[in-house]
């Protein structure tokens, strides 16, 4: 099963529906599988944690026979040097911090590997923002507040993205 849990208005709600909507069509043997579940929660806060705010967290739990992909990539073990040798990756469940930018493709640049946002007030005070450094900064919020605030002695392995909506 699918589902959004929590807050239902906003941006970020809005967001999470959509998301739900994607991996229902991507996925629809979740809802059939007893042992998979998606979890889908928008407006996460991290209470003591900079940053708090994370737009999305999604966790799941997953049939690794049916969640697989074939990556585009070259996929390491641990962080190693030597790329494995990989045609399938099995997935048997997920930790995602999602932070969601609705900003027009002009207003997104990528320098190198990061990329940065376009914040304006009004003509004078523009900025760039790096959306990567936010992204990042959440996911070590995430795991700090699940490791300080639940029984859990090591948090689990949690993955950032970034969504671009409007690109």
């Amino acid at each position: 099963m699918i589902t959004v849990v929590g807050h239902e208005s906003g941006p970020e709600s809005d967001a999470a529906h959509a998301l739900k909507s994607a991996l229902e069509k991507a996925w629809p043997w979740v809802d059939d599988e007893t042992d998979s579940f998606v979890q889908i929660i928008p407006n996460v806060q991290c209470h003591g944690e900079n940053p708090r705010d994370i737009d999305i967290v999604l966790l799941a739990q997953l049939d690794p026979e049916r969640a697989q992909f074939y990556p585009t990539v070259e996929v390491y073990k641990h962080y190693g040097k030597t790329p494995l040798e990989v045609r399938r990756v099995n997935v048997r469940s997920l930790c995602l911090c999602i932070e969601v930018k609705d900003h027009p493709p002009e207003g997104i640049q990528f320098n190198g590997p990061k990329a940065e946002v376009l914040y304006q007030s009004n003509n004078e005070n523009r900025h760039w923002h790096s959306v990567t450094e936010q992204s990042e900064g959440q996911k070590y919020s995430l795991k700090n507040y699940i490791e300080k605030h639940t029984n859990c002695m090591k948090a689990p392995y949690i993955c950032n993205l970034i969504w671009f909506r409007n690109l």
